[in-house]
């Protein structure tokens, strides 16, 4: 009756404005739309427009809050909302209903379901109904969800106590979601750990998911609770619950964990090595297993299994090369087997080739003087076990440094570096000299600099005649394949 009632009150004041001017129709349409224009100015300041719109998401759920000042609350004026956000079509935009947030009787509204790019810019506003009525738009709001968008806490939290250490699992936040807003191997983690009855915190930084926190008190209650991290800390995650565990007494009898894990890797050879206490006997065997860092993290979490070079070890040591390639990043464990009991793991350690290993000294160094001049061959490191650093990714540029001095003096003559199968350097009226040299490979691709060869010396015949000092670099497997282009740098 009301909305009616308005209408034909308009009506009124349009027919007397028009007979006023005198009768004059053509008038009318004119006088007629002003009113009309009243009348919805009218209608949209009947409600009070909703104010302060803000947009919270939290993993992929996402909540939009407003206030609203109305002379009664939201039930009491049997009042809601209805949000719409801006849509492009093919040629223009149109703003749209928002799925969770149309007719709804209170200040907020869930819109998880609108199923959302992450990556898009978005618009909208909200307005307030009753009935027919409704007010004026709130002002828009502007958002991209992977932008405004906090981490929530871990979805989970397994903690075990186990042989004086905790293992602990974490499932990375919004993971149960259909389409969850990160990756879960994009996270890293922060552990915040007490003893139990303390508020000192320690804090741990953990690489993955699945990961163990070692070195602890025996019979201990230890307390922990759990954050996510994103690009490398950039963005962080709220705090899991607190979990508690206690910590088992520590038993003499039990064989300890093996410590101080350690990898040797010179050129393609890997040599894992570890400490342990000989006093625990001679029956002592040691198994090692291997994960490549890609399968724990993105595929199985059971990604573990036997090297086969290292199994019944009986040394501290074992030589994982045959385990390695040169792509990929791995890690490896150790236990201790004594009969049929079996020692709990110890902490993993991480191999990434390329990084970790060094360049050995060349295999051979060849000097020989030949008339006028002094030869020298070179075979790349590693040749000697027909596993040649030359070959390997990262380190096709494979060059050499090679240092020249007189016995009798301490400090080097000449330097040069050079990737070419001959070089040459003047050396002008000679007496009769020994020469010493040694020689060293370097990459600039992985930024490695190599062990030095022997110093190798060779002594020089009198004459006036200069000599010419001869590096020829013989590629052995790769002579007849290609050369390489050469360039000469200044020796640091």
């Amino acid at each position: 009756m009301g909305r009616r009632r308005r209408w034909g009150q308009a009506e009124v004041a349009a027919a007397a404005m028009v007979t006023a001017a005198g009768g004059s129709w053509a008038l009318q349409p004119l006088l007629l739309l002003l009113s009309l224009c009243g009348l919805c100015l009218a209608d949209q300041g009947n409600l009070p427009k909703p104010k302060n719109v803000q947009v919270h998401v939290m993993n992929t759920n996402f909540t939009l809050k407003w206030d609203w000042d109305g002379k009664c609350n939201v039930k009491d004026c049997n009042v809601t909302f209805s949000t719409y956000h801006l849509v492009k079509k093919k040629h223009f935009r149109v703003w749209q209903k928002l799925s969770g947030c149309i007719d709804v009787a209170a200040t907020m509204c869930d819109f998880s379901s609108a199923k959302l790019d992450f990556l898009r810019k978005y618009k909208l506003h909200v307005k307030a109904e009753r009935g027919e009525d409704s007010s004026a738009w709130s002002n828009t709001v502007v958002f991209v969800p992977d932008e405004i968008a906090e981490i929530g806490p871990p979805s989970d939290v397994q903690v075990e106590a186990i042989d004086g250490l905790i293992r602990i699992n974490i499932l990375a936040p919004g993971s149960t979601d259909k389409t969850p807003m990160w990756e879960a191997s994009d996270f890293s983690y922060l552990v915040e750990l007490r003893k139990n009855g303390s508020n000192e915190q320690k804090q741990i930084k953990l690489a993955s998911n699945n990961e163990r926190i070692d070195k602890l008190s025996p019979n201990t209650t230890y307390c922990l609770r759990v954050k996510a991290q994103l690009n490398a800390g950039e963005k962080e995650g709220s705090f899991s619950p607190e979990y508690c565990v206690h910590t088992e007494s520590a038993d003499a009898n039990v064989l300890p964990r093996p410590e101080n894990v350690r990898i040797h890797a010179l050129n393609t050879h890997f040599v894992l090595k570890w400490d342990w206490d000989e006093a625990y006997g001679e029956n002592v065997t040691f198994l090692v297993e291997c994960c490549r860092a890609y399968d724990k993290k993105y595929m199985a979490s059971n990604c573990w299994h036997a090297v086969p070079s290292c199994k019944e070890v009986t040394t501290s040591e074992c030589d994982l090369s045959s385990e390695i390639w040169f792509e990929g990043t791995y890690e490896f464990r150790v236990r201790a087997i004594s009969g049929t009991e079996e020692r709990a793991w110890s902490k993993e350690i991480t191999c990434n080739p390329s990084k970790d290993t060094e360049i050995g000294p060349p295999s051979k160094v060849e000097i020989n003087l030949i008339n006028d001049s002094i030869e020298i061959k070179i075979s790349h490191p590693g040749e000697d076990t027909n596993k040649s650093m030359k070959d390997i990714q990262g380190f096709y540029d494979l060059s050499y440094r090679i240092f020249v001095w007189k016995n009798t003096s301490d400090k080097w003559e000449k330097c040069f570096e050079d990737e070419h199968t001959l070089y040459t350097l003047p050396v002008s009226e000679l007496n009769p000299e020994t020469y010493c040299l040694k020689v060293q490979a370097f990459s600039q691709m992985s930024n490695k600099s190599g062990h030095f060869s022997a110093i190798k010396c060779i002594t020089t015949e009198a004459g006036n005649n200069p000599v010419v000092l001869v590096v020829a670099v013989f590629f052995l497997q790769h002579c007849c394949l290609q050369f390489y282009s050469c360039f000469l740098l200044r020796c640091l």
